[in-house]
């Protein structure tokens, strides 16, 4: 994908493009492109992104690599829950599930572009040649405000004529400022729109100053541990994905520990012991729907040993953990959001 002017006109593409053949210009189409990743972005993390949406090739979802910005692999079809079950059986899913396991893929941001196709076709009528435009804007995916990012040209070289796309690309070139971008253009949208991938990790990422006094030293760890509850809050409520329970549960065990280990002698014994109280209460209320998410996570691996004629008769069991998941993520979510639950200080 190149960068040009974002006055480039469609005229003086096709006009460059002319020596080639006969150039055929669609009309503009409006298009739609989503980005997806985990909460904890697995994906950006291992140099991945996986986009869906409705352009100029239909409804497709794209794996690409962001290192040398390629696509690995298309698949027609759009993504239904987020899951890695939403790949068909395939090299494609293997590479997803290995790096997302049982989290789930959210919307992180979306691109609007309006798109024109050219095709260069030879004096036969063969398609020898093409080449996309596009004006792009980005927005959060939860809407709001859009920001341009630019004008963009996609060269697409058609298989078995590498001699006409070598031509063609000189053509532009000569004709047209062509800026090879060096990076996913959704890097330059995260930007623009003040994304920022990897904000955020299950892992206990602390700051502390050798010269801080206890008290202080004790409050960064509260205030951590407190704002990984906070960013899960929202997803353990609405049982986006096991991860988020998980993560909310690891935190509320390491402000128990802190209460017991950390806090002695710094703060006072009665607001230890309050503390210590409300967290075993969080702490219990999560058990159950922990336990199914595990019941229900391991659920392959139990019925992998059976042959394949019984697998379907664990089909009963599996139903009733999710029925008894659903009931349970209700109770959690009445917790989260509760008087008790929100008092909560110290």
């Amino acid at each position: 994908m190149f960068k040009v002017r974002k006055d480039l006109s469609v005229n003086r593409i096709a006009t460059a493009l002319e020596p080639l053949g006969s150039v055929e210009v669609a009309r503009t189409r409006n298009a739609k492109t989503q980005y997806f990743d985990t909460f904890d972005w697995r994906l950006f993390d291992a140099g991945f992104s996986v986009c869906a949406g409705l352009g100029i090739e239909g409804s497709e979802i794209h794996l690409l690599d962001n290192t040398n910005c390629t696509t690995l692999a298309t698949i027609s079809g759009q993504l239904a829950t987020g899951f890695a079950s939403d790949f068909p059986n395939s090299k494609m899913r293997n590479n997803i599930e290995r790096v997302i396991d049982m989290r789930r893929l959210l919307p992180r941001l979306t691109i609007f572009s309006q798109r024109v196709l050219f095709t260069v076709r030879d004096k036969e009528g063969k398609g020898i040649f093409g080449a996309v435009l596009e004006k792009s804007r980005a927005q959060r995916p939860k809407g709001g405000r859009t920001i341009a990012l630019g004008t963009f040209l996609t060269l697409k070289p058609v298989k078995g004529y590498a001699k006409a796309g070598a031509r063609a690309h000189g053509m532009l070139e000569n004709d047209v400022a062509l800026t090879l971008l060096d990076k996913p253009l959704q890097f330059d949208a995260f930007e623009a729109l003040d994304i920022k991938p990897g904000d955020y990790s299950s892992k206990l990422k602390l700051q502390l100053d050798p010269a801080m006094t206890m008290l202080d030293a004790v409050r960064t760890v509260h205030l951590t541990l407190l704002e990984t509850m906070e960013r899960n809050e929202i997803g353990t409520a609405e049982n986006i994905d096991p991860e988020f329970l998980h993560d909310f549960r690891v935190a509320i065990r390491r402000t128990r520990s802190a209460l017991s280990q950390l806090d002695k002698g710094v703060l006072s014994s009665a607001l230890i012991t309050k503390a210590k109280r409300d967290f075993q209460w969080i702490s219990q209320k999560t058990n159950q729907m922990r336990d199914l998410d595990v019941y229900l996570i391991d659920f392959p691996s139990l019925q992998a040993p059976l042959p394949d004629p019984y697998k379907g008769y664990l089909q009963p069991f599996r139903n009733y953990l999710e029925v008894r998941n659903q009931k349970e993520s209700k109770r959690v979510a009445a917790m989260v959001t509760g008087e008790r639950y929100r008092n909560i200080r110290f």
